[in-house]
């Protein structure tokens, strides 16, 4: 059998996933090693009914495939609901615990949420913006935002979520926290 050295394998593998039109795993290290992975092992189980390249190329493909499944629900497992509950410190909290309730009563508690809405007016923007204010200003909950907007609770959530992110960052990157 003719194998191929293993920058030949890894060559031919980023040349597959460009021809794809997946470039974005060509900088993830790991999706281009399990491509040439995949063609090494379809030089061993070549039957030489077809041609070897042509083996090779439906093998990286599944590979692919099967990277791209993978990420897809790697991603679906990380969105976090901002109702579910997640350890922290041996606390049962939830992503609203994240920011503090405004309609609290403690003094240095308004002045930190004031100050968050205020990061968050010059960070977000669109719905982002709109749903987190109606959320933690209005005092609405997320089934009253998605009736109100007509958009199920779990994409607003999924708003705010990536609103209170944002503003996390940004607070983070010009020192506000």
């Amino acid at each position: 059998m003719n194998f191929l050295t293993l920058n030949e394998y890894l060559t031919g593998a980023r040349k597959i996933i460009c021809k794809q039109k997946c470039e974005h795993l060509l900088k993830d290290e790991d999706a281009v090693s399990q491509v040439a992975y995949r063609m090494m092992v379809a030089d061993q189980t070549w039957d030489g009914q077809s041609s070897r390249n042509t083996w090779r190329y439906t093998q990286a493909r599944y590979a692919i495939m099967r990277i791209l499944t993978n990420k897809k629900k790697e991603r679906k497992r990380n969105i976090k609901s901002l109702d579910r509950k997640f350890s922290d410190d041996g606390k049962n909290n939830t992503l609203l615990h994240q920011i503090p309730d405004p309609r609290a009563n403690q003094n240095d508690t308004l002045e930190t949420y004031s100050h968050i809405c205020h990061c968050a007016e010059r960070v977000l923007n669109g719905k982002k913006l709109e749903y987190f204010n109606m959320y933690y200003k209005d005092g609405l909950t997320l089934e009253e935002i998605g009736s109100e907007k007509g958009t199920s609770r779990q994409n607003v959530s999924l708003h705010i979520i990536s609103g209170i992110k944002a503003v996390k960052q940004w607070m983070v990157q010009h020192n506000y926290v």
